[in-house]
């Protein structure tokens, strides 16, 4: 099961270490269950030997690769997906999209479909400037970038 980390805690977080992390929501989307951190979550790192023993899903995992890397886009070879959804007005977190004029945001409580936001992500297949093909998703924050530029 996955963690979706809000950017509050993002910096939080270090490659190889062990963290207690509470409290936490289980959310479905895309008919995925996922655990969620909330605006009250704490973070706090442990050095609980027990949990440490737990042997890593990716056996991968190398520490001096970075967090975070930096590529050069050659070329947009296509978009694979696009989806297009609705946001809270107020904190622009994503809420469900039905057929009513309230929708519920899971911060902020119900409100009109009609005062929300759209938002929009696009999952592309790029070529980098070593010929390696790689897949990217955009989210609405890094496309306004993007073309703003």
């Amino acid at each position: 099961m996955s963690l979706d980390i809000w950017e509050n805690n993002i910096a939080t977080f270090k490659l190889g270490s062990i963290y207690i992390v509470a409290p936490v929501q289980v959310r479905v989307w895309s008919r995925t269950k996922k655990l969620s951190t909330i605006v009250k979550t704490t973070v706090t790192e442990t050095t609980d030997e027990t949990l440490s023993d737990i042997s890593l899903v990716s056996s991968e995992l190398d520490e001096n690769e970075p967090d975070l890397a930096t590529v050069t886009i050659k070329e947009v070879l296509r978009v694979q997906s696009s989806d297009q959804f609705r946001k809270c007005l107020k904190c622009d977190r994503k809420v469900q999209d039905c057929s009513s004029r309230v929708v519920n945001c899971q911060k902020c409580g119900s409100i009109r479909a009609d005062n929300c936001k759209y938002g929009l992500t696009l999952k592309v297949e790029v070529k980098l400037s070593n010929d390696e093909e790689l897949t990217i998703k955009f989210g609405d924050e890094s496309l306004a970038k993007i073309l703003n530029a």
